[in-house]
């Protein structure tokens, strides 16, 4: 299903030729019955589930990673069990932090398309704040503009120089999976 999206999106960003014919895929029924037999198919798949992240494997990729923005993008997206590219785009306005307690609130990205701004309170334990070079005392949320900095296929890179089986995925459900082992 994946490849023939991709193939209709390719095909309409096309430039139309002079003079030769053109085809609107979306009017073509030959196309459309071909989509709606691979989307029943599809539906009938066992989805693909990436493998866990452990909170070892992510502190392990952030001490590995030289990049200081991709190591604070990598952190806050394991502590707040958020998607890699709804991290991306929070702004310093976004987060308010109390020493080592802070209130996210997402504006955009992915989830917010779906359900619309939400917030989120986590902690920020001590040695995550050292990790990732986040001043101990204060408030300040300066770091949170530094992750723009850092792309998702960044963060993709540090976590597989650990274990070449992970994906962004990966740090999402390794979280969530530690905070039910946890009793959270």
């Amino acid at each position: 299903l994946r490849n023939l999206a991709e193939i209709s999106g390719a095909l309409t960003n096309l430039p139309l030729s002079r003079g030769l014919p053109s085809l609107e895929l979306k009017e073509s029924k030959e196309w459309i019955s071909s989509i709606r037999g691979v989307a029943g198919k599809a539906r009938a798949e066992r989805p693909r589930t990436p493998k866990a992240a452990t909170a070892d494997q992510v502190m392990e990729a952030i001490t590995r990673e030289p990049k200081r923005a991709v190591k604070i993008l990598l952190g806050v997206t394991w502590l707040l069990c958020g998607r890699t590219g709804d991290c991306r785009h929070l702004e310093p306005g976004d987060v308010t932090r109390d020493k080592r307690t802070m209130c996210v609130t997402f504006r955009k990205g992915k989830t917010v398309q779906k359900r619309g701004p939400y917030s989120l309170f986590s902690m920020f334990p001590v040695q995550w704040l050292e990790l990732l070079d986040i001043p101990l005392e204060g408030s300040s949320t300066e770091w949170v503009a530094e992750m723009k900095k850092a792309s998702i296929e960044e963060v993709l890179t540090a976590i597989r120089r650990v274990d070449p089986h992970l994906e962004n995925r990966s740090l999402r459900r390794g979280s969530l999976q530690s905070l039910a082992q946890a009793g959270v």
